[in-house]
């Protein structure tokens, strides 16, 4: 698959990055979901008309991903830097991507009634794709990239 495509790497770590990928197509999913109940105005009685909505399931899916992903993360002590690999490159500009959807959605919820469910699944998002990239680090063995504040001074 594309994670293969990306990266050679043995078997065992190979199945991990497939549960990865896993994840990744059901919240593609979800995505599209969420896209089109954005795109799709309240009727006369104030309530979506779009059938297929974020759920609480879908946002306590991801937050139970992060915790597990996390799990077996060293904590974090300083802030970690895109990079390291081009798998944690790609998840990380997916995580920018996702936050400057999340403030998309915050303006036009100023303007239209976005529901709270989509708001919190696309926070909830941009988090788990920070902790896919870390967890992508761990399982490749790649040394993440730590902020130094002090560099260059």
């Amino acid at each position: 698959g594309i994670i293969k495509d990306m990266i050679a790497c043995d078997h065992s770590k190979q199945a991990k990055l497939n549960e990865l990928v896993e994840q990744l197509t059901i919240i593609q999913n979800e995505l599209f979901d969420a896209g089109a109940e954005l795109a799709t105005p309240e009727d006369e009685n104030k309530k979506f008309s779009y059938p297929y909505k974020i759920k609480e399931s879908n946002i306590k899916r991801l937050e139970e991903d992060i915790d597990r992903m996390n799990e077996a993360l060293e904590p974090l002590k300083n802030f970690v830097l895109p990079g390291g690999q081009i798998l944690n490159s790609h998840l990380h500009l997916a995580r920018c991507v996702a936050r400057r959807a999340e403030r998309e959605c915050w303006r036009l919820n100023a303007t239209e009634p976005v529901r709270d469910d989509v708001l919190v699944y696309i926070n909830r998002l941009s988090d788990w794709l920070f902790v896919s990239s870390r967890h992508c680090a761990r399982v490749l063995g790649v040394k993440e990239t730590i902020w130094n504040q002090h560099r260059g001074k």
